[in-house]
């Protein structure tokens, strides 16, 4: 309706709305687009609110791209709204924190979550803390406070408040539940995360809980479905960069139904740190996966290649160096499922 119509402050209105519709449904090319039209067009008008927006959902759609750039557009965004002091800037903080952690840093993406956490405290946002609160379960999870992820994803689900990010805490808290051996208490949270991420229907949301289950099936023994639900999912994948959420699912899931690392080649993944772990994980090279997962920032990632890399190098009749890896490996998870709470 508003393709022809000249430059103004309700066509781009317009714009901004279906900028970030395109973003959500992960079209990054035309969100791109359609976001530095309305960058251009807000600059011209001094929409200085819906300037910051564009270089938001421009900095997101870029990262989905698999273009690293696009986190300093973030960065942008947010300094445009503390400018306007609004807490519009909030939703970027989580994008940002989302970009970084896709881009291989978790360190930064922490920050960006504590910010987020600071600015909806400051415009006294409930809605926006209890989000946050939810994203940080990944950062504790990948950090090693697994009994503060354990209490929080129990309160969650004791409620009815059924909240968009369930399947996500659901994912991290089974995760919890396979390594420590409860693999039917795993299975049950890999099967309802996978059930609620298919009915968002969701690409960002489906991947990784279906590596999970794939995972969490292979532990239960029941390897065809595994295979099935992998197949699948390789099928789903490209067009954009792999979610960290996937973690080392993927790659494990690989190399243990023997499917070779050209299968994640033929997808046209975009590079990141993740994608290089879990394709050395898929080409029987868990070590480099460990150094990936290490320079990254996740810590259970890391765990659970080196305990990869120390079955492979005892089969190798490689003992010593077998019994560092496990050694390293059992430490975190020993430390990790006998931390304090982290409130």
């Amino acid at each position: 309706l508003v393709a022809g119509a000249l430059p103004s402050a309700t066509k781009a209105a317009v714009l901004r709305g279906a900028m970030m519709h395109l973003v959500v449904a992960s079209r990054h090319a035309e969100g791109l687009a359609v976001g530095r039209e309305l960058l251009a067009m807000a600059r011209t008008l001094g929409l200085a609110d819906l300037e910051a927006d564009a270089l938001g959902a421009i900095g997101t759609a870029r990262v989905e791209a698999g273009d690293p750039g696009g986190l300093d557009d973030l960065e942008a965004a947010i300094a445009r709204f503390e400018e306007l002091a609004t807490p519009s800037g909030t939703l970027w903080q989580l994008n940002l924190g989302w970009a970084a952690a896709t881009m291989g840093d978790l360190r930064r993406c922490f920050a960006a979550l504590a910010a987020g956490t600071r600015q909806a405290e400051r415009f006294g946002s409930r809605r926006w803390r209890r989000s946050i609160e939810l994203q940080r379960v990944a950062e504790h999870y990948w950090t090693g406070r697994w009994s503060t992820v354990v209490a929080l994803v129990d309160d969650l689900v004791a409620t009815d408040e059924h909240h968009y990010l369930e399947w996500e805490c659901r994912m991290w808290r089974g995760r919890i539940r396979l390594a420590e051996g409860r693999i039917e208490d795993a299975l049950a949270d890999a099967e309802k995360a996978h059930a609620l991420a298919v009915r968002a229907r969701d690409p960002q949301d489906l991947h990784p809980t279906r590596a999970f289950l794939a995972r969490t099936l292979l532990a239960a023994g029941r390897r065809d479905e595994a295979a099935e639900l992998a197949g699948t999912l390789l099928d789903s994948l490209g067009g954009g960069v792999l979610v960290p959420d996937l973690g080392a699912d993927l790659g494990m899931v690989m190399a243990e139904l023997g499917i070779p690392a050209e299968a994640l080649d033929r997808r046209g993944i975009p590079t990141t740190p993740w994608l290089e772990a879990a394709r050395a994980l898929a080409a029987g090279d868990p070590l480099a996966a460990a150094g990936r997962y290490a320079a990254i920032g996740s810590l259970p990632d890391e765990a659970d290649a080196r305990l990869a890399a120390a079955r492979l190098l005892a089969r190798q009749g490689r003992h010593a160096e077998a019994e560092a890896q496990a050694a390293a490996a059992t430490a975190f998870l020993a430390d990790a499922a006998g931390g304090p709470t982290d409130g």
